[in-house]
């Protein structure tokens, strides 16, 4: 009897230890932008009255990902008919760029990599755009940042426009610096040798689901 009660008091602590054992933390989320059309991102300048306006326009299913179009403006005629801005292949490898009006006003062949996952804080990767210019992305640490918009955990890259001197050094021309969280996109940026800032002052996710075109 001493036995078996010595053996059910050994299964009652390993029990009461296994439920009260802390739960392993959860991985962060890996979806770093939205897929559905209509959504919607609205950006300011800290101390500034000025902003603008990001929206999903289409969505197209292929076999490497989802692809996003995104306008500026929303579409809003007031303000002249939407412009495509960016087009962004979102996949399980991460975010890739095929299309930017402001990097190249056409698409981006190859496709460029903005965010690699999984994320890896210090990875770093290059891409040769010219002979003596190349892009150098790197992950950093995750974090938890407030905006206008609200608090987000967000994972940080950053971007160096790598060019030779007439020294044997390298140095970086407008550095800039992107905050993603997930399900959201970019929640803020810094750019430019003053860290000048625009971040989220609004979300709205769309209605309309991942569809074929």
């Amino acid at each position: 009897m001493m036995r078996l009660s010595l053996g059910i008091g050994a299964l009652v602590l390993a029990l009461g230890y296994t439920l009260s054992a802390p739960a392993p933390m959860r991985a962060m989320r890996t979806d770093f932008f939205p897929t559905k059309v209509g959504t919607k991102w609205q950006y300011g300048f800290p101390g500034s009255f000025g902003g603008f306006t990001h929206s999903i326009s289409a969505i197209e299913r292929t076999n490497r990902g989802a692809i996003v179009s995104i306008v500026t403006n929303g579409g809003d005629a007031r303000v002249g008919p939407p412009l495509l801005m960016k087009k962004i292949l979102v996949s399980e490898r991460g975010l890739e760029l095929l299309h930017d009006h402001d990097y190249t006003g056409e698409v981006v062949d190859p496709p460029l990599a903005i965010l690699k996952l999984p994320h890896k804080p210090g990875e770093a990767w290059e891409r040769k755009e010219l002979p003596w210019v190349s892009l150098r992305y790197t992950a950093r640490e995750s974090e938890v940042i407030r905006v206008p918009a609200g608090s987000f955990k967000v994972v940080r890259i950053d971007r160096e426009i790598i060019a030779p001197t007439l020294d044997p050094k390298e140095y970086a021309l407008a550095p800039e610096y992107y905050w993603y969280a997930p399900g959201v996109g970019v929640v803020k940026c810094e750019y430019g040798d003053n860290r000048n800032v625009y971040w989220l002052t609004s979300f709205t996710t769309g209605n309309a689901d991942m569809k074929n075109r």
